[in-house]
């Protein structure tokens, strides 16, 4: 099988493979493939949006709902790489500004709020302090019914945002955290307050079922599967480690993407995910660099698709060990 992860480097400290000057060049994108990868997300809703303006139908309602909801996932992936002060490395004023009211707000995240929660990610990653806990869920075999359940019903939507809530208010509590985001809050509800005014010219029923049900269904599910394929393990890599399901260390994979998996599961090589956690500041653009001379390095082979990790994940036995004996 050529599902392999981060496990198989056997290290958690990043090979030295590249120069300083290379990660020094690689932090920046180049500028127009950065304006059309800016762009799609919001084609792709625009093109929806259209379709069933001209083929008002309930099969042109259902295919708009699955479009946006990619959409809308995709827009979070782009808020991810405004996050890492990616997207225009030399002027974070500017970055900053486009993460917070452009891409944040759309996606209903907090700016400066999920900077601090994402960098908790990359350093607690596999742990029980990962802010990311629904990778952690159970996909095997009819469990994953239950959660496709969860998530396109919004349970999972709306747990997530009571649970960093709780854990942030825990933090303020304990002291460990003094910092205030009014101004990303106040993005965001100004930003869907003027979405919800525009769609309000169309109609009511457009808002709720083309933009508010995608933002808390599909776009919450795709996250979901996209974060277990990231960072799940496989059982062949369990044993008795100290981090997620016994593996010996942080666990992050890297996969293929197709051009349907791109519409609705990842953006802006967000499947390059090994690359992306050992060298955070790294561009998109160059993740494919960076995965090449990596794999040829380490002599990997070359990884599946989204869809071929979901099924592994499906498919597995559930005698996986008891989490709480094996976290840190």
């Amino acid at each position: 099988m050529n599902i392999v992860s981060s496990v198989a480097l056997g290290t958690v400290d990043p090979p030295d493979i590249f120069t300083a000057e290379e990660l020094k060049a690689w932090r920046k994108p180049k500028t127009l493939r950065l304006i059309c990868d800016l762009l799609g997300p919001w084609v792709q809703i625009a093109l929806s949006l259209l379709f069933v303006a001209l083929w008002n139908n309930p099969v042109s309602w259902i295919i708009a709902f699955f479009l946006i909801g990619g959409a809308q996932h995709a827009i979070n992936l782009i808020t991810h790489e405004f996050a890492h002060r990616l997207i225009f490395p030399e002027n974070r004023r500017l970055n900053d500004f486009l993460g917070t009211w452009i891409y944040g707000a759309a996606g209903a995240l907090p700016f400066r709020f999920y900077i601090d929660r994402h960098w908790d990610h990359h350093l607690y990653v596999s742990t029980e302090d990962d802010t990311k806990e629904m990778y952690k869920r159970d996909f095997s075999h009819w469990h994953i019914l239950k959660e496709l359940f969860l998530g396109i019903s919004g349970y999972d939507y709306f747990f997530q945002v009571f649970s960093v809530l709780l854990r942030h208010k825990t933090k303020l509590a304990e002291d460990k955290q003094k910092k205030t985001y009014v101004t990303d809050f106040a993005a965001v509800i100004l930003v869907q307050f003027i979405i919800f005014l525009l769609f309000m010219l169309w109609g009511f029923w457009q808002y709720l079922f083309l933009w508010l049900l995608p933002l808390t269904t599909v776009g919450t599910l795709f996250a979901k599967l996209r974060s277990a394929v990231e960072h799940h393990p496989l059982p062949s890599e369990c044993g008795h480690g100290t981090y997620f399901h016994g593996t010996e260390f942080p666990l992050y994979r890297t996969v293929r993407a197709t051009l349907f998996e791109r519409l609705f599961l990842c953006r802006i090589n967000f499947n390059y995910h090994i690359e992306h956690h050992l060298w955070p500041a790294v561009s998109y653009q160059n993740l494919p660099k960076v995965h090449e001379r990596l794999y040829k390095h380490k002599n990997l082979p070359e990884p599946p698709g989204y869809l071929k990790v979901l099924k592994e994940l499906w498919l597995q036995k559930t005698n996986f060990l008891d989490d709480r004996d094996y976290l840190h």
